[in-house]
C-alpha cells in the first residue's frame, strides 16, 4: 500500500475510534439510571417534546420497530405515554409523554440533560454545529462512496 492510503486509513480509524469512545461514555452514563438502554433512548427522545410516530421514533434512535412497539406498549401500560391517532392517517399514532411520563423522564434523565448542557457550554454552540455538519458530510460521503463498491 502506498503512503497516502495508509494515512487515509489511519485518519478513518481515528474517527471511528472517537465515535466508539463517545458511544461508550454515553452507555456508562445511561447505566447510572438503572433503566434498560433502549427504554432510556425512547424516554430521552420523547422528553424532548417532538411529536412522532413509533416508526419515526424507531428510525430516530436506530432500533427495530418491534423493539419500539414493545417499549411503548409497556410504557403505555405504566401510564407513561399516550398514543393519539394522526388526523391524516388514523392507523398511525403519535406518542407523547403523560404527566407521569414527564416526571419519570425528569427523574431518569435530568443528570443526562445536565451533562449535555455542560458539554455544549464547554464546546460552544458554533463548534457543536460544526461537528454536526462534519458528521453529516462524513456520513453522506461514506454512503456515496460505499455505493460504488
Amino acid at each position: 500500500m502506498d503512503n497516502k492510503i495508509i494515512a487515509s486509513q489511519k485518519l478513518v480509524r481515528q474517527t471511528e475510534t472517537e465515535v466508539v469512545n463517545i458511544s461508550q461514555i454515553y452507555e456508562k452514563l445511561l447505566k447510572k439510571s438503572k433503566q434498560p438502554l433502549n427504554r432510556l433512548d425512547v424516554l430521552y427522545e420523547l422528553a424532548l417534546g417532538e411529536v412522532m410516530t413509533q416508526g419515526q421514533l424507531a428510525q430516530r434512535i436506530n432500533r427495530p420497530k418491534q423493539t419500539i412497539n414493545n417499549i411503548i406498549t409497556k410504557m403505555q401500560q405504566e401510564g407513561l405515554v399516550d398514543l393519539t391517532p394522526l388526523k391524516t392517517d388514523g392507523r398511525k399514532k403519535v406518542i407523547s409523554l403523560t404527566k407521569k411520563g414527564r416526571i419519570a423522564a425528569a427523574k431518569d434523565l435530568d443528570f443526562m440533560f445536565q451533562v449535555e448542557d455542560r458539554l455544549v457550554d464547554a464546546m460552544g454552540t458554533v463548534k457543536m454545529q460544526q461537528l454536526i455538519e462534519l458528521e453529516r458530510e462524513y456520513a453522506k460521503n461514506l454512503q456515496t462512496i460505499a455505493e460504488e463498491f
